[in-house]
């Protein structure tokens, strides 16, 4: 496990020493391939001299590859939005490396990069994936399933872990969504089930040991999803708009189904349920913005726009350029190679000074955030197919939420954040909650 690299960092202003960390060759290996395993923490560290400094595009030479991390929100969306032309393969990450073991073990059988849409270089099945998702999110059954999944959530009193019963609520609209009939309990343990797979999975990914117990978890977690995604291709219903039967009615193949039902599961559970809980705990450190929420609920945008900007759904998006490349930043040429990695971090972007006053404060009253610079859905041709479908389920559960209750945070400082294959907070989100019918009761005694 011993032995360290020679890491090189350079950007327009300068070129710097040779840095050297003294981690094991595996890790630093893991770190050149899948850098959004490390947690926000250890990233911060890891890229604090490029960061700080102030850099739009910084280069880390490690072996056999350079990396080119950009925290230009402006240059963030020059390269997402990068498109070569119908027919040219590219290649989004996460990479083939942290999925496929994943989806393998899944659905028992090897599956080829082009069978799941996170990972595929097809163009053609990229597009044939999306228009998928977006028959099946169009206006009408979005909002079918999103009003018939709030009137499903449980009264809440009392002291209540807030990011166990959101993410119970992000799974059962994916549920409805993929055509699987299922109620909020067992949605909560598919919640947890694949909150499991994502943690354990960038710990084997970065070759951190993993005790018999953990293994044994992410069993158990692999087998309930894997029943999630069998039950709810036993129970399709034909002629309906679920993703699965319109899936099986183009003859897809099962794997691709079951490939996709995981991605809906995975990508569409997860991201919603960090955003709602980081903008829950911040209303619930703040009754007059609870209060506006509930007197002018046009105003969610703003809420929801900052807490994008505060803690975006993943912390980096990449790109592998199909071939050499120059990639403009202001009066700078960069030379990039087929094969390097433009790591796009919107997470730094979202905190740039220079753009945001107070950058480390949320404030639903900046006059910038609208705009999403970051790039926090991606953009362009891999821009996220859910991105409208997330934003409507938020807006639906922050309603639901200062309509009928008020709340306070029972911590005093906002988790902090960490970088898994998504987003996560370190410490569940808690509130205290009170209906607002009790409260009005409380006073008018």
């Amino acid at each position: 496990m011993g032995g360290s690299y020679q890491v090189q960092f350079t950007d327009r202003h300068q070129s710097w020493s040779s840095w050297t960390w003294g981690l094991p060759r595996q890790i630093l290996e893991t770190i050149r391939n899948t850098v959004n395993a490390i947690s926000c923490q250890g990233l911060l560290s890891l890229f604090q001299p490029c960061y700080w400094s102030g850099r739009d595009v910084s280069v880390c030479h490690f072996p056999g590859q350079t990396q080119y991390m950009i925290t230009n929100g402006h240059l963030i969306q020059k390269v997402l939005e990068s498109y070569t032309g119908p027919g040219d393969r590219y290649h989004c990450k996460p990479s083939d490396e942290v999925w496929m073991p994943i989806l393998t073990e899944l659905l028992g059988e090897e599956l080829t990069a082009d069978d799941f849409l996170l990972i595929c270089a097809d163009p053609n099945k990229i597009e044939f994936y999306r228009k998928m998702l977006r028959l099946t999110m169009n206006e009408e059954n979005r909002r079918e399933i999103i009003q018939s999944c709030v009137k499903q959530c449980p009264k809440l009193e009392g002291q209540v872990n807030m990011s166990s019963y959101i993410g119970s609520y992000t799974t059962l609209v994916i549920a409805q969504l993929i055509g699987y009939s299922v109620d909020w309990e067992a949605c909560d343990k598919i919640r947890e089930a694949i909150d499991v797979i994502n943690r354990f999975s960038m710990r084997k990914q970065l070759q951190k040991p993993q005790s018999d117990k953990e293994k044994n978890a992410f069993s158990q977690a692999l087998n309930k999803v894997k029943e999630a995604i069998d039950q709810a291709l036993v129970n399709r219903v034909k002629g309906s708009n679920s993703l699965v039967d319109r899936l099986m009615e183009e003859n897809c193949t099962e794997r691709q189904v079951k490939g996709m039902v995981f991605l809906a599961f995975f990508a569409g559970s997860e991201t919603s349920a960090l955003l709602l809980s980081s903008l829950v705990w911040h209303l619930g450190s703040n009754h007059e913005w609870q209060e506006d929420l509930f007197l002018h609920p046009e105003q969610f945008s703003k809420y929801m726009h900052e807490a994008l900007r505060y803690c975006p759904p993943v912390p980096f998006i990449g790109r592998h350029p199909n071939k050499n490349m120059e990639l403009q930043a202001g009066q700078d040429t960069y030379i990039v190679s087929k094969g390097d990695d433009l790591l796009t971090a919107p997470f730094f972007a979202a905190r740039d000074p220079n753009l945001f006053l107070n950058p480390n404060q949320y404030d639903p009253n900046r006059e910038n955030t609208g705009a999403m610079s970051w790039c926090p859905f991606s953009s362009g041709k891999r821009m996220c197919s859910g991105k409208q479908f997330a934003l409507d389920e938020s807006e639906a559960f922050i309603n639901f939420l200062v309509s009928n209750y008020e709340f306070s945070t029972v911590e005093n400082e906002h988790p902090p954040m960490e970088g898994y294959l998504t987003m996560k907070l370190e410490r569940d989100v808690k509130l205290t909650v009170k209906e607002k019918i009790k409260v009005r009761e409380e006073i008018s005694e």
